[in-house]
């Protein structure tokens, strides 16, 4: 009896190697993939870099625009996924293959941007209501879904004004702080990562009052479709990105880090 259950595990362990030789990865040897948006490609490439370099484990972060981050879930398998939005609500609504409940991780906030020497002498958020001014504004035009600077500008009581005071708007915020350079608008209203580009170095920031200020959230899961053996390597990440490093990193490029 103890004879044929020798056997028998042995078969199963034979079995088990059979699997990872024939799909050509080692024990132990296995990458982890994560999906991010393209717009975190700084603070998740300088996360990929010091990870491999503590953990030893190699990994592929594969950075998309929205609408294919949420396709390649569906299509491509992967281990983890970073996503950017404005609740967890919306978030479980757009991507539900995730395996447990998304991680907060860092959010990011509106700022206001004016030339160096701020010729308007702006100082605050309702001076950007004042006629004659020029506002440049990063719009997402609500796809896919408002942006946090829309959000923000609808939650103020100077809306109309704003709107009126707009010349030129666009999704991508390096566009709009170019046209500040250019001398194409006297402010601007974009995302607070963008203060720290060596490019816009030379820009004055202002505060947006913390009453209308909205937010968007960075959000991290391990995905149900990960064929990972050794999900340790997941936890080991996540567990990284939540670190006192990780949280350096995110606050190194323009965001704001969850008390909790």
């Amino acid at each position: 009896m103890s004879n044929n259950s020798g056997k028998f595990q042995f078969l199963i362990v034979s079995l088990i190697l059979f699997v990872f030789l024939s799909s050509g990865v080692a024990l132990g040897e296995e990458d982890i993939t994560v999906y991010a948006p393209i717009g975190l490609k700084s603070v998740f490439m300088e996360i990929e870099r010091k990870f491999e370099k503590e953990e030893g484990i190699t990994v592929k972060t594969v950075f998309l625009v929205h609408q294919d981050l949420k396709n390649a879930t569906k299509t491509k398998g992967g281990d983890l996924i970073a996503t950017v939005y404005p609740d967890l609500t919306m978030l479980n609504r757009d991507i539900g293959d995730m395996a447990e409940k998304p991680i907060k991780v860092a959010y990011l906030e509106p700022l206001i941007y004016v030339k160096k020497g701020n010729p308007l002498n702006i100082k605050k958020f309702d001076d950007l209501g004042k006629p004659g001014v020029k506002l440049l504004v990063m719009d997402r035009k609500g796809k896919p879904f408002k942006g946090l600077i829309e959000r923000t500008i609808e939650k103020s009581y100077i809306t109309e004004k704003i709107k009126n005071n707009t010349v030129k708007s666009h999704m991508n915020g390096t566009k709009v702080l170019r046209w500040l350079i250019a001398g194409e608008g006297d402010a601007a209203i974009a995302v607070k990562s963008l203060s720290t580009w060596n490019e816009f170095k030379d820009l004055e920031t202002i505060k947006v009052p913390t009453r209308i200020t909205v937010s968007d959230q960075v959000f991290i899961s391990e995905l149900t479709s990960s064929k990972l053996f050794d999900k340790l390597k997941v936890i080991s990440y996540i567990k990284f990105v939540k670190s006192d490093e990780g949280r350096r990193i995110f606050t190194k490029y323009g965001f704001s880090i969850p008390r909790n």
